[in-house]
């Protein structure tokens, strides 16, 4: 399977000059719910967990992780200090959906090849996720639950076993920031969203800024291993007034930047913008 990046030409542009992915901060998505929504799913999940595997004295400590999970990651609006960030990628191309939100400003969707651009982002320093978003709505555990109970059975770790609570604390800590960041409210189904997730370890990421219609919006960038060409292999232009003009300019980009191989094609869908 491969991963759909939308976007617009000044994007395409940032991506194929400088060989890189921004990862936006979770928290200056389009989305003002995004950062705290997967927080409220696994809230409203924790009453529910059994308790022959997880015991009252575990959910409170849980339930404490999350609480702090919540203060540092601004639920109260505030944001300073949180580094958490993301790449959307779409597992569709030519979406109209999708088109509708880039319409306006000549979009493209850049598919890339799943399995070299997981293997070949440099995340040292990082701790990397990447997994299918979960489209819920605020009050559902189910998929919350199956989330928790995956997570320790990668870890092949039993909670009862664990009689430290400070260990207990590390290991809650850890959950939340695992999947909370892959629940997304329901109302966004259509976006079919893959993310990646970038938690930076205990150095501080150079973040850089740009400038959004809401303000200024964090941002790192990441780059591929030793400098190696990202795994572009299609460029989707988008419903645009002139195709060969953006055609033109397109291939001259990829050209200029080592992109020669990389297919161009024009989208398929009928979408005046």
């Amino acid at each position: 399977m491969n991963l759909f990046h939308y976007t617009d030409l000044n994007g395409l542009k940032g991506i194929i000059e400088n060989n890189s992915l921004w990862a936006t901060n979770l928290y200056f998505l389009n989305d003002r719910n995004e950062a705290v929504h997967g927080f409220l799913c696994f809230e409203n999940t924790i009453q529910y967990l059994d308790e022959k595997i997880i015991s009252a004295g575990k959910k409170k400590i849980l339930q404490d992780a999350l609480d702090i999970c919540k203060s540092n990651g601004g639920h109260g609006g505030g944001t300073k200090g949180t580094h958490i960030y993301s790449i959307s990628f779409c597992m569709d191309s030519d979406k109209l959906s999708q088109w509708r939100g880039y319409g306006a400003h000549q979009g493209v969707c850049i598919e890339f090849d799943k399995e070299k651009l997981i293997d070949g982002l440099d995340v040292s320093d990082m701790t990397f996720f990447h997994n299918e978003v979960n489209y819920t709505n605020e009050s559902s555990t189910v998929k919350m639950n199956e989330s928790i109970n995956n997570f320790f059975s990668e870890l092949n770790l039993r909670p009862e076993t664990i009689d430290d609570d400070f260990s207990w604390f590390v290991s809650s800590y850890g959950l939340i920031n695992k999947v909370t960041p892959f629940f997304k409210n329901d109302g966004f189904s259509e976006e079919n969203e893959y993310r990646f997730v970038f938690l930076p370890g205990y150095k501080i990421p150079n973040v850089l800024f740009r400038v959004n219609n809401n303000g200024l919006v964090p941002y790192i960038n990441v780059e591929m291993k030793k400098r190696v060409k990202l795994p572009i292999k299609r460029v989707i232009i988008g419903p645009a007034k002139d195709f060969q003009f953006v055609f033109n300019g397109v291939e001259m980009l990829l050209d200029k930047h080592g992109y020669k191989e990389v297919l161009i094609e024009n989208s398929k869908v009928s979408y005046r913008g």
